[in-house]
């Protein structure tokens, strides 16, 4: 599929429409380059995500995380909620922030441990639209989320992104929101500054046998790190330095967030809909000449399936006939 889909607007939930304050303001937060979060409450997510791996899933594998010295930045689709980030965490070893939805904050049990975390809110437009908050607010929030992000970034720590901006249960990519673009800029600027090693965005892939299932296999595929460039005048890099939120140059952020977006795209089914996608694995195994049982290797050879599809060299007839197939088993 050769258009890219609109972002998508986000369905605000009930929790969604509750603005806390109060408790937003009370976020822990760092300008310095030190994690805001706890580090007793990082050692205990990381026994829990441990556990939880071998309860949630039947299979989980990822690719050897590429090695980088600056701070690395996941960024993938999202379609499964809050299990996406717990899976890409999973895989990787250093600590980890990100910029995450207001209420997963302020919430009573969640909120404990995303600010234990270090997970910093977000008031997004649709929210302003909405009239639950003001931009005066939201703007102050926003701007101290992304420079402590950003901060950590500089200072070697990692952070995951999911630049569609909310999740969705589609086999298309769907468009990118500028926020974390704008974010990593300003932590490649920082750890210039600070003589640090070059931050890196690190797309990641996330394959499931089938998202919507209990015990299915997931597998967590990293493709090549994008280095970040500095794209801010010494003036303004020190004024990030300062603790004051300076944007980057909008062509700049418009120009990486493409072209992340189409590196990324062929990480996921990138096909028309759930049934078209399965019916490319149904051939894929088809082909095979021998059995294949890995689900990396399936997403591989599923998408030697896509370009021929793409390319316009799978019959209709033998399209029809595989999503047939695909119905029945």
């Amino acid at each position: 599929m050769d258009s890219k889909p609109e972002a998508l607007a986000p369905e605000l939930s009930r929790s969604a429409r509750r603005i806390d304050t109060s408790r937003l303001n009370s976020v822990p937060w760092d300008h310095s380059g030190k994690h805001p979060g706890s580090i007793i409450v990082w050692w205990l997510f990381r026994a829990m995500i441990f556990i939880g791996h071998r309860i949630i899933f039947r299979n989980s594998k990822a690719d050897k995380v590429p090695e980088i010295g600056g701070g690395r930045i996941s960024v993938s689709t999202h379609i499964n909620g809050l299990v996406d980030p717990l899976v890409i965490v999973h895989s990787q070893d250093r600590r980890f922030t990100a910029l995450g939805r207001h209420d997963l904050v302020t919430r009573p049990i969640l909120g404990w441990w995303t600010r234990g975390l270090g997970i910093q809110p977000i008031l997004r437009k649709a929210e302003m639209d909405e009239g639950i908050t003001n931009s005066d607010f939201a703007g102050e929030i926003n701007r101290r989320s992304m420079l402590t992000v950003s901060n950590c970034i500089s200072n070697g720590y990692s952070a995951v992104v999911f630049p569609e901006g909310t999740s969705h249960q589609d086999s298309v990519l769907h468009g990118f929101k500028t926020g974390p673009f704008r974010t990593v800029f300003a932590a490649a600027a920082l750890a210039e500054l600070r003589n640090l090693p070059q931050p890196h965005l690190q797309p990641a892939g996330l394959h499931w046998r089938n998202h919507t299932k209990f015990r299915t296999d997931h597998h967590v595929e990293y493709l090549d790190p994008i280095p970040i460039p500095n794209p801010y005048s010494q003036e303004q890099a020190q004024s990030l330095l300062n603790g004051e939120w300076v944007e980057p140059p909008e062509s700049e952020v418009i120009a990486m967030r493409d072209s992340v977006y189409s590196i990324l795209k062929e990480a996921t089914p990138d096909s028309p809909d759930w049934e078209t996608y399965r019916a490319w694995i149904f051939m894929a195994h088809r082909k095979s000449q021998t059995p294949v049982v890995d689900l990396h290797q399936e997403v591989l050879k599923t998408r030697e399936i896509r370009q021929q599809w793409r390319e316009g060299n799978i019959s209709q007839e033998l399209s029809e006939n595989a999503l047939n197939a695909a119905k029945i088993l």
